[in-house]
């Protein structure tokens, strides 16, 4: 009789916990390999963000990496420098500078001299140097720190370029 209350009661609960626990693992793990991206907090902000709960997070204040193409490794060394750097350095971290700082290197890590950031203090002065209406003979000038003159270049269709 015991036999009989263990084959037809319990056996069957015993298998279906199983079998949904197992298709949930499935599904995580499925869900996981798909999922791009990383967040990354320290035990430290995790604790802080978890005692600061009561505030929604806004994922648009994350910073994330896909975990196909950027080492863990990295990210934690990132975080780590970061960490150091708001703990250790002789002066306070502006934290938008640093930020900025980030984006100027991930720009710069491409070596492409064609591919460029400005911050928008930069991006002022770059628009005030090209706009505007160009006359003259047609030469591209730099100056040295005594104020000598060097022409760069002569531009194409220009008096400069027909006299060359």
């Amino acid at each position: 009789m015991n036999k009989s209350i263990f084959s037809s009661k319990i056996l069957p609960i015993i298998l279906v916990a199983l079998l949904s626990s197992t298709v949930t693992a499935y599904g995580f793990l499925q869900w996981h390999y798909r999922n791009p991206n990383y967040i990354i907090l320290s035990e430290e902000e995790a604790k802080v963000f978890e005692q600061k709960s009561k505030k929604k997070f806004d994922p648009d204040y994350a910073i994330t990496f896909d975990k196909s193409g950027v080492d863990f490794e990295n990210i934690k060394k990132y975080n780590e420098v970061k960490r150091l750097l708001n703990t250790y350095y002789y002066e306070e971290v502006n934290q938008n500078d640093m930020l900025e700082g980030s984006i100027a290197g991930m720009v710069s890590a491409l070596k492409d001299p064609y591919t460029v950031y400005f911050t928008k203090e930069q991006m002022k002065v770059f628009t005030e140097n090209t706009s505007g209406s160009y006359v003259g003979i047609g030469v591209s000038l730099t100056m040295d720190a005594e104020g000598l003159l060097t022409v760069v270049e002569a531009f194409p269709e220009s008096p400069a370029k027909d006299e060359a």
